[in-house]
């Protein structure tokens, strides 16, 4: 069951700064994942869809969807049972979750 955040401010620095490590490609998707699932929620998803959102995204800059996804993150404000992992998709995907504890460059 997930636990909404409930952390002191270095564990949400942490969480950013481990978020910004991330390669490319598993910020695009991540940052499609919430587009994706905010389209669903207005409309009947189509085919193509994800790959329309994913041309969108790979347009942005990267400092960009960082802060997208971290935005998105802090206004779900949910994490793993325990509070050790905040989800950063919209599904709290095991592959897209980040931790709380900064994590050096060789841990993520």
């Amino acid at each position: 069951m997930p636990w909404e955040w409930t952390h002191a401010q270095e564990a949400y620095d942490a969480a950013r700064r481990n978020l910004e490590k991330k390669d490319d490609e598993w910020l695009a998707i991540v940052l499609t994942e919430w587009r994706v699932d905010q389209k669903f929620k207005e409309e009947e998803p189509k085919i193509g869809d994800f790959d329309v959102e994913r041309a969108w995204v790979n347009c942005m800059a990267r400092d960009d969807i960082i802060d997208a996804i971290w935005d998105k993150m802090a206004e779900q404000r949910t994490c793993t049972n325990g509070g050790f992992e905040a989800w950063a998709c919209p599904f709290g995907c095991g592959v897209h979750l980040i931790s709380f504890r900064y994590q050096p460059e060789s841990a993520t």
